[in-house]
């Protein structure tokens, strides 16, 4: 994680290499809970037809809050397993006057 009070989204890219050589946290898988939920859809569509895009390209959060780069989007191909997002999150969620944290997932 890196701290920074001006906007970065222009170095994504180049944050985005440094990520992709960096070793993954290690973590005990063991004591990770795990919780999992069924929401229904109702809808005419199969669920192979429906828009699911916005999910797997990582756009779920409002813009005042965080931003990101996915590698899948940077490198124009779908999202696969290993994929690193270059987070931006904003401290407090007001863009001009906050901290600017920066990291990867």
């Amino acid at each position: 994680m890196q701290l920074y009070l001006t906007d970065q989204i222009k170095n994504f890219p180049k944050h985005l290499e440094v990520l992709k050589k960096q070793p993954v946290m290690e973590f005990d898988k063991c004591k990770l809970k795990e919780k999992s939920s069924i929401i229904s859809i109702h809808t005419v569509k199969q669920f192979q037809d429906l828009d699911t895009g916005f999910l797997f390209d990582y756009q779920i959060f409002p813009g005042k809050i965080m931003i990101c780069l996915a590698q899948c989007t940077f490198e124009k191909r779908t999202m696969k397993v290993g994929d690193i997002i270059v987070q931006q999150v904003f401290i407090p969620p007001f863009k001009p006057f906050s901290q600017k944290l920066v990291f990867g997932v």
